[in-house]
Formats: C-alpha cells, structure tokens, sequence
C-alpha cells in the first residue's frame, strides 16, 4: 500500500486550496501560517509533486492538486458523516431497526407517533437506506425484510403476509368510465412494478387469460408505484401492506378481487441475544402487536369476498 499523508495535514491541504490562502487557510484552523506550510509540505512530499503554485498573494491548485482536492473532499465528507451517525449511539433507549423504504412510509411511519405515547423513554432509530444489512458488521438491533432470514444465528419470523389488490385514485375511481368488473380495467392505464405478481398473474386469476397486459409505465420502487396511483395515473396492482397509510387516508381504493398473494412474507428478524436487552424486545413485541391489529382490520377494507393470506 502507498503511503498517505497525515489527516490533519489533509485538512490543512484542503482549507488552503478552498481558501486560495495559506494564511486564511491558518485563521480558519486556528494554526500558524507556518504550521499550514509545512502541512502542505509534507503532503507534496508524499505525492511526490506539487500541489500549488505558490505566488506571494494567492496559493493556486496545480492540475494534480485540483485532482487531488476532489479525492480530499470526499475523504472529509466521509469522515463528517460517519461521526454524524455515531451520534444516536449516545442516546439510553435507542434501539436501530432497519426496514425498506417503501415499507418504512406506507406502514411503519405511520404508527411511530403511537409507539412514542406508549414507550416514550425509546426512541426508533429507523434505517431505510436501503443498503445489504449484516447482523455481524452492521449496527442494527431489528430488521424488517421481505422473506425468511436464512441464518441459523438469527431469528426470523413472519411479520405481515402482504397480497396485492387492484388499487386507484378516488377520482379516478368516480369518473366517466369507472372500471366494474376486471374486464372493464382494459380500458384504463396500468401501472407495473417489477415483480412475479403482475398484472398478467392477476387477470389469469380472474379469468381472463391469454390477454398481454404490458402497457403502461413501469415502476421499481412499490412505494412510488403507489404514489403514482393515488396522483391518478393509472391503476396498480398494490400491496395491501405498502398502500396502508394511502388507503386510511383516503388517497387510494380498491376495486375489485381477486387478490393475488405474495410469496415472500415480511418478516422480523433479530438475534436471540438481542433480546435481553428490554427496550429491543419492546420493540419487537410492539410490531407483532400492530401486525396483529393489521391482519384484524385489513380484511374489512379490501373488496368483498377477498381476505389477506
């Protein structure tokens, strides 16, 4: 491996390259001019070229050491980040639950406001990066993902058995031609999220098979297929778990069976250990409460004849 200049040394390079100055470069770090030099000095030294080209007025970035600054900045942002997210790690009562972002919205945010008025001294700590999530390597304590965790360290449990449902806009619900039965959606844009569970899945269940139905816009993210619905521009075929806070507020309805089950349930997952800690097994008792309240009152909301799996 090369070897790589001091940090501070760093931060010295990149204030005087910001600046134009090695003296405000100083001012700014609270360091002598001197001091600034002699950082900048020894960074050159181990590049082994200049960096600036010094005048008596302003300190100008050769072509390496505007390349370099780019790198520089990177490497600080980085660090001011990752100590920015140290910080909830100081909190008593945090506990880090990961869960993807269309869930985190449609779902989970929802219900916080009332996990507070009940366990005010934890507070939810809540990841939807939406990055690959490693009990071993990651500071996370409950985990939220589509599909059993098969891991033989960590338990995974089902959470939410999602279906999807034919789901609209109101307005568009209530105009000129409002789709009646299954057929009767030919008539009407479809929206599509890349998954198994398509449209063609749904209408071979309704009985209508044979028929492509490929037209209209496509979409990856559940949660902003959904959000396209309930702005009207088309009908999807939504999950009953992601359009939850879209249906209690009013934004989206469903039309019609028959609803088509997913195969990959939502599941919590943690490890054993993580349960003697009180506030995490608060956590996790508390979802598979609402999940529970969910299963109970979903099933008055979709079409009739239709339940949840």
């Amino acid at each position: 491996m090369p070897r790589l200049p001091p940090l501070n040394a760093l931060i010295g390079f990149e204030a005087a390259a910001r600046l134009g100055s090695f003296s405000k470069a100083a001012d700014e770090l609270n360091l002598t001019q001197s001091t600034v030099s002699h950082q900048i000095k020894l960074v050159e030294q181990v590049l082994g070229q200049p960096l600036f080209r010094r005048s008596h007025r302003r300190a100008v970035l050769t072509d390496a050491g505007a390349d370099f600054l780019r790198t520089v900045h990177g490497v600080i942002e980085g660090l001011q980040a990752g100590v920015a997210r140290l910080e909830p790690y100081r909190k008593p009562g945090s506990v880090v639950v990961y869960s993807p972002n269309a869930f985190a919205l449609g779902w989970l945010l929802p219900r916080l406001a009332g996990f507070r008025r009940a366990y005010p001294r934890v507070d939810i700590w809540l990841d939807s990066s939406g990055r690959a999530v490693d009990f071993e390597r990651d500071e996370v304590d409950v985990l939220i993902r589509r599909g059993i965790q098969r891991d033989p360290e960590v338990v995974s449990e089902t959470l939410l058995q999602e279906v999807l449902v034919p789901v609209g806009a109101p307005a568009l619900l209530d105009g000129a031609a409002p789709p009646a039965t299954p057929a009767g959606l030919a008539g009407h844009v479809l929206l599509h999220e890349e998954r198994a569970e398509d449209w063609q899945r749904w209408f071979d269940a309704a009985g209508l098979p044979g028929q492509a139905r490929h037209a209209g816009p496509n979409f990856s993210d559940g949660g902003v297929l959904l959000e396209a619905a309930a702005l009207g521009h088309g009908v999807a075929l939504g999950s009953t778990v992601l359009a939850d806070r879209l249906l209690r507020e009013g934004r989206l309805r469903p039309l019609f069976g028959p609803v088509l089950p997913v195969d990959d349930p939502y599941c919590l997952a943690y490890r054993p250990s993580s349960l003697r800690d009180d506030d995490i097994r608060i956590v996790c008792d508390w979802l598979r409460a609402q999940a529970a309240v969910w299963r109970q009152t979903t099933a008055l909301a979709l079409p009739s004849g239709s339940e949840p799996g």
